[in-house]
């Protein structure tokens, strides 16, 4: 049960590393503007969380809205449930992990359809932003089961 109770971490960790490299990218990316690879990057690994910082935006005007409003909240939330043994903390942010995946897909997926006509030579949404996409849904989707499967767990003791 206690591993278990660790898987439930692992989508809210790689949630994070992967929004704070996408801010780390953009930051990169302000200083060093003519850079091909950051664009590239920027472009085509984490094009999920431009989009989604951009949907953010509409409703919040903060800067590294995603990382702060999203991923570091949903990471605590998990890392306190799990240091002060509440099952309940942990579980709730292992399935908004998935949810926050699933739009960050969804949303990588609508831009494959819409590109910037400048920017045709560097942006491909290729296969980095499926690796991406498919560590963090696979990730979330871990962690969400496993929270399903100690609640499960939870009743049959106390009903069986």
């Amino acid at each position: 049960m206690l591993r278990l109770a660790k898987l439930q971490l692992i989508g809210p960790i790689f949630l994070l590393a992967a929004a704070a490299a996408a801010e780390g990218a953009e930051f990169a990316l302000a200083h060093a503007p003519g850079s091909t690879a950051l664009w590239y990057i920027h472009l085509n690994v984490f094009g999920p969380f431009r989009l989604g910082d951009d949907m953010l935006g509409t409703y919040v005007d903060i800067a590294h809205g995603q990382l702060y409003l999203i991923s570091l909240p949903l990471f605590l939330i998990a890392c306190g449930g799990s240091y002060y043994k509440h099952q309940l903390a942990p579980a709730i942010a292992s399935n908004l992990t998935f949810v926050h995946a699933v739009v960050l897909a969804c949303a990588g997926y609508a831009d494959r359809s819409t590109g910037i006509a400048s920017l045709n030579g560097i942006a491909d949404m290729g296969v980095p932003h499926v690796y991406l996409c498919a560590g963090l849904l696979g990730c979330a989707l871990l962690s969400s089961s496993a929270s399903h499967i100690l609640y499960i767990r939870a009743i049959r003791q106390e009903h069986g």
